[in-house]
């Protein structure tokens, strides 16, 4: 069966050179040792059984296996390799860049508001307000989008090291700046939408809910320390699937 894992292509074409022996070697050197189990009964002087033993090559039968086994393996050129290192490389960055879901809640979230500005019955205050959160996430998501695009871009005439030298060095930066700024970032976030929450009610001219508050506030803080363990452990397992990439280059 072809692989396309780049890790057991490099093992392979690193055992091509092993020498393959088919059947017929096989039984001829069977013959080889059974003719000389079989002369040695005649009498032999010590010199003749010194030579034999000399010219009788020996065997490393687990060799042989491996090259019949890699036989069968497609040899890939330098630059099909370089584009499984690629596809490798993409697959463990999926892991940090934004899901399917989260693209279809975001647009799902800008229709729904550019609806309402549209053909909504509210007043002009709340068109306003609504409008400063749709300009918030559309810039927020492009900015997203672009990033995305940026990490998985890649052309035939890049060279994969610096094009994967250059990832590595993005998600080791990702990380720092999650480590010193992450609190500060949902704090924001949170700020953020509680204003939004405030002027609404201003507008509608409705009562503040502190047991809403309090339960939102509760769950916002959950929600948020395991967001913040989910997202270390996806970014160390990128960046340590990253590196064992390059590593393949080094070799």
């Amino acid at each position: 069966m072809e692989t396309n894992d780049p890790r057991k292509i490099r093992k392979s074409q690193a055992n091509e050179s092993l020498k393959t022996y088919s059947g017929a070697d096989f039984i001829e050197r069977r013959g080889i040792l059974k003719s000389s189990a079989d002369e040695s009964i005649k009498p032999r002087s010590e010199t003749d059984c010194i030579e034999r033993m000399i010219s009788t090559e020996p065997i490393d039968f687990m060799d042989i296996w491996k090259s019949q086994v890699n036989e069968h393996i497609k040899t890939y050129s330098e630059a099909d390799l370089n584009v499984l290192i690629v596809k490798s490389a993409r697959k463990s960055m999926k892991n940090v860049l934004p899901g399917i879901w989260i693209r279809v809640m975001c647009i799902a979230v800008i229709i729904y508001l550019i609806q309402f500005m549209l053909w909504g019955n509210s007043g002009v205050e709340m068109k306003m307000l609504r409008g400063a959160g749709l300009a918030i996430l559309s810039v927020s998501y492009f900015l997203w989008e672009r990033s995305a695009y940026k990490m998985n871009r890649y052309r035939l005439d890049m060279p994969v090291k610096e094009w994967l030298e250059h990832r590595i060095r993005e998600v080791e930066k990702t990380i720092r700046y999650h480590s010193r700024y992450d609190w500060l970032i949902y704090s924001g976030s949170f700020l953020l939408g509680f204003c939004f929450y405030a002027a609404t009610l201003l507008l509608v001219k409705d009562s503040f809910h502190w047991v809403v508050f309090v339960i939102v506030l509760s769950g916002f803080v959950i929600f948020t320390l395991f967001i913040k363990r989910y997202n270390k452990k996806k970014y160390a397992r990128t960046l340590h699937e990253l590196k064992e990439l390059h590593g393949l280059l080094e070799e």
